[in-house]
């Protein structure tokens, strides 16, 4: 609302000063065309001031490292939890042809679906994390393609995952 007032003032200002700009012209009244030049000037002045902007509020420090490396590790048991145990492999699978397509379909898409959304919500704040650990002389002893697989694998282990981030965050100093 406050924008829009201010707006109204501009245009305002604007369309008198251009009123009061042509009747000078018409009349040959050169202060009254000054005048006019002026107000539509502070009409520009009043819409393209610029707005002011809130006093910046100072940025909360992130958590310690040991915190956000506990919480990653948590959600990613819980993301786990939530996708459900991992079925059997098919390959153990032993029955009809029927059943071993059943087993071996459900198999594979637990895979591919725990790695898409692994990647989607997950890989990057577990790369940044590992690389934050190592930066401070501390490290998961996962593989760069454990954390980071290759498209074609469509494998991630996320339980070893978490584990390594738990037994890492239990080696680092409290705060």
């Amino acid at each position: 609302m406050h924008v829009l007032r201010e707006n109204k003032w501009g245009i305002g200002l604007m369309l008198i000063g251009a009123g009061l700009s042509f009747l000078g012209i018409a009349l040959g009244k050169f202060a009254a065309v000054a005048v006019g030049v002026l107000l539509v000037l502070a009409g520009i002045g009043v819409i393209t001031l610029p707005r002011r902007k809130k006093s910046p509020q100072p940025e909360k420090e992130p958590p310690p490292l040991k915190q956000r490396t506990i919480e990653l590790a948590n959600e990613l048991l819980a993301f786990l939890h939530k996708q459900g145990p991992k079925p059997a492999n098919p390959l153990s699978s032993k029955g009809s042809e029927e059943e071993q397509r059943r087993v071996f379909n459900a198999y594979f898409d637990w895979i591919k679906e725990t790695y898409f959304k692994y990647m989607a919500y997950y890989k990057d704040r577990v790369v940044k994390t590992d690389f934050e650990l190592a930066a401070h002389g501390f490290f998961t002893r996962l593989e760069p393609r454990e954390i980071n697989p290759p498209p074609t694998s469509n494998e991630v282990d996320v339980q070893k995952i978490a584990e390594a981030l738990l037994l890492t965050a239990s080696k680092l100093p409290k705060g």
